[in-house]
């Protein structure tokens, strides 16, 4: 295609360069000197007419718009062949758009602008030819759109803007439907409910795209675009100097401070420490209970006196101790778990007390107790340690003073147990009984006194797969009897050996 002619047979530039050449581009496609497929170069376009890319590549957008040109991503423009059945919905549009602007325009109008109008009008009637009709068209929508301030297109591309679907966009252009879509104004959404396009009409609208509608407010981009470009270098600025930024800060707290502040109530001086003394607890003697399912509960040493006897009886462990101390739990894991006498319910006899799982980190599931008494009887005694595995130890009781709630008792060797521990100063002898039937007495003092820490000693040798089942501490001038084989065993017979034999087995 030669573009010199088209240059040569141009009117004279007047107004924007775009507007220029999209008014030669599109009076040669009207009447046929750039006819149906012809390809459409950028380069070959704007050096015949002497402009630059730019509104050579937007006048193509604007006649994609109206249907004139067909744009191929990456491969230029071609003229669209134009079929009746476009020409018609086109002109249909057309129809349409021209409707609302005369609405719209028609009540700002003054009498030089129906003058003018008519003017146009009948200047039409005495032309023939069709680039001069077409120049009269032009004039005569130029006109209306300025009257109408492009009100219609604008609405057009608000609702574009504002809809989240065409479905959206297509109910608000046919039946001015408007829920959903964001207005910028409540005039904005009155007007769009008033739109009554064609289906035609509307998908027409609807298959252009959004950049060739954002290009009728072209001016309102670039100067969006000039103060984003300034507020960019301002933020830069801020970010990179220290000065800026101290200057946004205190520019921010005067503004808080202006808004939010209040005079202060309260007066800050230099004062001493706030000390806050707890109101000590009256200490008296109570009663510890705690039955053999392991619920724990305090009476009054009182209420105990006068149920001595039922409350032996039906509890496994009985003693008197004072409310400031603390309760320790001896199990066979090799722990030992404390418990403030306070934290137990003070209740009356005949109440039910409270498990020790649930005062405590003992675990009833997971272990066994074997020894319980207040810390101050523990503190005050040497206590005995036996294992399953016959490791027998004293340990001073002071070494169970400890803040933790839980801690380890003794040291055990893999797969051992404890099965004994038992206060120790006023006892003189040490009976182990293993699982095979031997019994072994001896002197106390041939147990070690170690640290909680360590193992300790061996007290009786055990046969292959035996292991000791029970251990008693004695006093030489007593008497202890318990149950064996269904009959009573006197331990005081057990004959007196030496720590670390074998035993013996008794004939009963």
């Amino acid at each position: 295609m030669d573009y010199q002619l088209l240059a040569k047979s141009a009117p004279q530039k007047n107004g924007a360069t775009q507007e220029w050449v999209f008014q030669i581009l599109r009076n040669s496609i009207i009447n046929g000197d750039l006819p149906s497929g012809t390809q459409l170069k950028q380069d070959e376009i704007s050096t015949a007419l002497c402009v630059s890319h730019i509104p050579v590549r937007e006048a193509l957008r604007q006649l994609e718009a109206q249907g004139l040109v067909r744009i191929h991503p990456n491969r230029g423009a071609t003229v669209t062949q134009l079929s009746r059945d476009s020409l018609e919905d086109m002109m249909e549009i057309r129809a349409s758009i021209s409707y609302c602007l005369l609405r719209r325009a028609v009540p700002l109008m003054t009498r030089d602008d129906f003058a003018q109008l008519q003017e146009i009008i009948e200047e039409e009637k005495h032309v023939a030819g069709l680039m001069e009709t077409e120049a009269l068209n032009y004039r005569f929508h130029e006109l209306l759109t300025k009257k109408a301030g492009n009100s219609t297109a604008d609405l057009i591309i608000e609702i574009l803007r504002g809809s989240k679907n065409r479905e959206q966009v297509k109910k608000c252009l046919v039946d001015g439907v408007t829920e959903g879509i964001r207005f910028k104004s409540k005039s904005s959404e009155k007007a769009a409910q008033k739109l009554h396009f064609s289906e035609k009409q509307a998908a027409a609208i609807l298959d252009m795209r959004l950049y060739k509608l954002i290009g009728l407010e072209i001016e309102a981009l670039q100067a969006d675009y000039a103060e984003t470009m300034k507020n960019i270098a301002l933020y830069e600025d801020i970010l990179n100097n220290y000065d800026s930024m101290a200057d946004v800060i205190m520019k921010d707290l005067d503004k808080i401070k202006k808004e939010y502040g209040t005079k202060r109530r309260t007066v800050i001086e230099n004062a001493e420490e706030v000390i806050y003394e707890e109101k000590k607890m009256e200490e008296m003697e109570v009663t510890f209970l705690m039955d053999r399912f392991g619920y724990m509960r305090i009476i009054d040493k009182s209420a105990y006196e006068r149920n001595k006897e039922a409350a032996n009886a039906e509890n496994k462990y009985v003693f008197n101790c004072m409310n400031t101390d603390k309760i320790c739990i001896f199990t066979d894991s090799g722990k030992m778990h404390s418990i403030k006498v306070a934290d137990i319910p003070l209740v009356r006899f005949r109440d039910k007390g409270t498990p020790a799982d649930n005062l405590s980190n003992y675990d009833s599931a997971q272990e066994r107790m074997i020894y319980v008494a207040p810390l101050a009887a523990v503190k005050e005694n040497t206590l005995l340690f036996v294992t399953a595995s016959s490791m027998c130890k004293l340990v001073n009781g002071a070494e169970f003073e400890a803040s933790k709630r839980t801690i380890v008792s003794t040291k055990l060797a893999e797969d051992d147990t404890l099965i004994f521990v038992g206060a120790a100063d006023e006892m003189e002898q040490v009976v182990l009984q293993s699982e095979g039937g031997y019994f072994l007495r001896f002197q106390k003092q041939d147990v070690s006194s170690m640290k909680k820490t360590s193992i300790g000693v061996r007290g009786m040798k055990l046969a292959e797969g035996d292991k000791l089942d029970h251990a008693y501490l004695l006093e030489s001038r007593q008497e202890y009897t318990i149950t064996y084989h269904d009959k009573p065993y006197v331990l005081n017979k057990v004959k007196l050996s030496k720590r670390d034999s074998k035993g013996v087995k008794p004939r009963v």
